[in-house]
Formats: structure tokens, C-alpha cells, sequence
């Protein structure tokens, strides 16, 4: 797995603070710092939720950037930018969905006790030596789970950010999470790396393996 970048790997939590408010108010030249900045993380996670389809993913991105770059007067800082970035994305991604499949009426979630749950942020990807494999398991969840655990632990989101990007209580996003990493220790029980196995410490921030028939090299994304 090739090991991404020393550049974009952290959430920033100033950028509210700083570039991306200058590009809410000055325009289309600090919103392509943003573009520069983000895109691979935006990428990362689009890849995830096609399931790897680099067309699709790619589509995805620049959708939701024109979109970002469309409504940024509407960016408060409320969250992270990347936390705005990332629900645009998976709104777009819903809504594509939508138009190709019937939705499935979500399953009913407790959340009275969710501030009990134990913190679910980096249970598994620490103990799977195949990341292929671990992949394979995540394409096996539930939309809403597979992309609230994206949100907390491949991007780092803090359970306020990702409801915030899926437009749900912070509860639900936190029970969908508890649900997901159940399902993933389940899945991946039987390949749980040893202790003296090497962690996947990039997981949170690589792209998925690339199949054979999308292994090719990713086009550099124009600023819109």
C-alpha cells in the first residue's frame, strides 16, 4: 500500500479561521488553495464510498467541489472546512444513490445511551495486516454505517463534524459508528493481525487498493 504524503494527512481545525474564510468572501484565488489543499482527502474518501470506482469518485469530487465553490458564501465556520467539504460530498453521493436505487427505510436507532457507547474511533484498522481485506469488509456495511465510520475514523471527524456533514443527531451518528465497528470485528476476526504484526498506521488517509481494472494513474483535479 503505497504510503500517501506528509502533506493534507491532519484535520485542520484553524481553516475556518483563516484561508477558507478568505474564500468565502474574496472568491474564486482562495478557493483554489482550498481545492490544493483538500482534494486528495476529498478523493480519499470518494474512492471509499464508490467502492473503489476511480470514474465515479473522480465524478464525485469535482461535483462536490463546484458545489463548495457555488455556496461558499454559505461556509460559517461551524465546522472544519474539510467537515463542510466531506458533506457535500456524501449529499451528493446520497442523492446519486437515490436516483439509481429505491431507498431502504433505515433501520430504527436507539440513541438514549449513546453518550455511553465507548469511542470507536480506531478499533480495528490498527490490527489488520491486509488492507485489501479490511477494505473488502468495509464495502460490506450498511451505507449509513460504512459512511459514518469514514467520517470518524478514515477523516478524523469529531462525532459533532460528521452529524453535521449527514444531517443527523450526533447520537445516531455515534450508535451508527458503534454498529459499524461491531459488524467490522466480525468480519475481520479471523484475520486480526498479532501483536507483532505491522499496524496499517496510513489506513485512515490511503486510498483502497486499486483493482486491476481501475489501477491507473489519477489525473491532477483543476480547480473549478
Amino acid at each position: 500500500m503505497t504510503k500517501p504524503s506528509d502533506t493534507n494527512t491532519e484535520p485542520d481545525r484553524t481553516a475556518p479561521d483563516g484561508i477558507a474564510t478568505n474564500a468565502a468572501r474574496e472568491g474564486a484565488e482562495p478557493f483554489r488553495v482550498l481545492h490544493r489543499r483538500y482534494a486528495d482527502r476529498v478523493m480519499g474518501y470518494a474512492l471509499r464510498l464508490t467502492g473503489g470506482r476511480r470514474a465515479d469518485a473522480e465524478d464525485l469530487v469535482q461535483d462536490t467541489f463546484v458545489a463548495a465553490y457555488r455556496s461558499q458564501s454559505g461556509f460559517r465556520g461551524k465546522s472544519g472546512f474539510l467537515a463542510w467539504l466531506l458533506g457535500i460530498a456524501t449529499r451528493r453521493w446520497r442523492d446519486a444513490a437515490r436516483r439509481t436505487v429505491a431507498p431502504a427505510a433505515p433501520p430504527e436507532i436507539g440513541t438514549e445511551n449513546a453518550d455511553e457507547l465507548p469511542d470507536d474511533r480506531r478499533p480495528f484498522e490498527e490490527r489488520v495486516a491486509d488492507a485489501a481485506v479490511l477494505e473488502a469488509a468495509l464495502s460490506r456495511l450498511p451505507e449509513r454505517e460504512r459512511i459514518a465510520l469514514l467520517l470518524i475514523v478514515s477523516q478524523q471527524l469529531t462525532y459533532a463534524e460528521a452529524a453535521r456533514a449527514t444531517g443527523e443527531p450526533e447520537g445516531t451518528v455515534k450508535w451508527r459508528v458503534h454498529r459499524a465497528v461491531k459488524e467490522m470485528n466480525r468480519l475481520l476476526a479471523p484475520t486480526f493481525a498479532s501483536d507483532t504484526d505491522p499496524m496499517i498506521a496510513d489506513y485512515a488517509h490511503a486510498e483502497p487498493p486499486a483493482t486491476q481494472e481501475h489501477a491507473t494513474t489519477r489525473p491532477a483535479h483543476a480547480a473549478p
